[in-house]
């Protein structure tokens, strides 16, 4: 997972990381599929944004410190049986990755945003590849009625693109090509990198993050 080499990277250089999985603050079962629409269960009732930004955001940027241990969910058991523990300092950064982190009222929480696109068929090309014990058409449909369509509507009500200080395109992951927004460099022109991770952080003196358009936030208290 990019984030967890991010991380690691991070941490051989000699900083302090804390990284935040989105998907550790799903909701349970029950209100994920409340609703009749895929998209709309997918967007709206997925992830507990709510409980994320109380439990973590609020208190790193306010109190700029954390030590808490919390119960989340397990999405195995459906039950809250999963432990965490976050601890951030003054000097730490936060990595916070996962899907829908660049909504409007989210951005305020984050120094520095990375946006790693893909396109839809390949995204369903992976997760054919991964899911190979699924048979190909439900995969398919899984996608284009959940996935695929939370995510347009996710860009339908906001700009994530946009909102990024770095977009990555990772269709080849292999060969990433990247490109400077907002902040640094706006003008630049897009790169192309095979010096792997390391060099490439290096010169962005940035952070990135994963797949199916997936954002990865770091803020500078830092949350980044």
């Amino acid at each position: 997972m990019f984030s967890k080499d991010l991380a690691g990277f991070l941490i051989g250089q000699g900083y302090c990381v804390q990284l935040v999985h989105v998907d550790d603050f799903h909701k349970p079962k029950k209100f994920r599929y409340k609703g009749h629409s895929e998209a709309e269960n997918y967007y709206y009732r997925s992830i507990d944004f709510e409980r994320l930004v109380r439990d973590l955001l609020d208190p790193i940027v306010q109190k700029q410190e954390l030590d808490v241990e919390l119960t989340l969910l397990d999405l195995n058991s459906d039950q809250y049986t999963l432990s965490r523990r976050y601890v951030v300092n003054r000097n730490s950064i936060v990595i916070v990755e996962g899907v829908f982190l660049f909504k409007k009222d989210l951005l305020e929480y984050f120094d520095f945003k990375i946006f790693l696109d893909i396109s839809f068929s390949e995204s369903v090309r992976r997760a054919l590849a991964r899911d190979e014990h699924i048979p190909a058409g439900q995969v398919e449909d899984r996608y284009a009625e959940k996935y695929h369509a939370g995510q347009k509507l996710y860009f339908r009500l906001h700009d994530p693109k946009g909102s990024a200080d770095i977009t990555i395109n990772n269709e080849d992951y292999l060969h990433p090509i990247w490109r400077f927004w907002n902040r640094l460099e706006p003008d630049s022109p897009p790169q192309h990198t095979k010096a792997g991770f390391g060099k490439m952080l290096r010169s962005t003196t940035g952070c990135q993050s994963t797949e199916v358009r997936e954002e990865v936030d770091c803020r500078q208290h830092r949350l980044v």
